[in-house]
């Protein structure tokens, strides 16, 4: 998902907080098992995929 991971990494990229890197590193792995609609809503903030 070429996609997912671009997107992963620019907020990865805006984040200089050691915590939030090591979650974003996560949500990269996450986003090969979870559809389109989960990732398209987390884009838009109304979903929290760590929690």
């Amino acid at each position: 998902m070429d996609v997912a991971k671009r997107i992963s990494i620019n907020h990865w990229t805006r984040t200089r907080d050691v915590g939030k890197q090591k979650s974003f590193q996560r949500i990269k792995i996450l986003y090969s098992e979870v559809t389109d609609g989960i990732l398209d809503a987390w884009k838009r903030k109304k979903v929290s995929i760590l929690h």
